[in-house]
């Protein structure tokens, strides 16, 4: 009889091993794939410099017209939304994000009814950040995130009614052209 013990593992281990390395490859697969869906940005990665990029939504009673030259740029901190227009005069609003899904339907009554409101059902990550309560002194602002698009939305006082949707972009260099 043969009193040495042999170096191979025996058909259990083996197929715990085999189990544990396919379950490996399983979580990362998922994991690189943001976990089945959409990969979210965590809201740190939101902060940083934005530019008007182009109008997603402009309420019919405005009269402003949202020229890409002219616009502001756009800040988000930690704690606030910092506007920045052409001649350097700055506005600083606190900011809270308050997180969200967003609700179509809730969305929709926001807007008036025609062909221009967006249709918010082709993105994946739907996610809204009301970043401060209107006053009389800031109208309410909330940030969308859609999929990888980020959009500003300016809302009435009582945010009972969006006045213009902005896509923004983070700019290719920090400097106006």
């Amino acid at each position: 009889m043969n009193s040495r013990k042999s170096s191979v593992p025996g058909p259990q281990k083996r197929r715990a091993a085999a189990a544990a390395v396919c379950l490996l490859f399983a979580v990362t697969a998922l994991c690189a794939a943001g976990c089945g869906g959409g990969v979210e940005p965590a809201l740190s990665d939101l902060f940083g410099v934005y530019v008007f990029d182009s109008v997603v939504y402009s309420n019919p009673f405005t009269s402003f017209v949202a020229i890409k030259d002219y616009m502001p740029t756009y800040e988000l901190t930690e704690d606030r939304l910092i506007i920045e227009e052409l001649d350097g005069e700055r506005e600083e609003i606190p900011a809270e994000y308050a997180v969200s899904e967003v609700d179509e339907a809730a969305f929709l009554a926001l807007l008036f009814e025609g062909p221009e409101q967006p249709d918010v059902t082709r993105y994946k990550t739907r996610r809204q950040y009301t970043l401060n309560e209107g006053t009389d002194t800031y109208p309410l602002y909330r940030l969308y995130v859609m999929d990888e698009e980020v959009w500003l939305a300016k809302l009435s006082i009582d945010g009972d009614t969006i006045w213009s949707i902005y896509r923004l972009v983070k700019p290719e260099n920090k400097e106006r052209v």
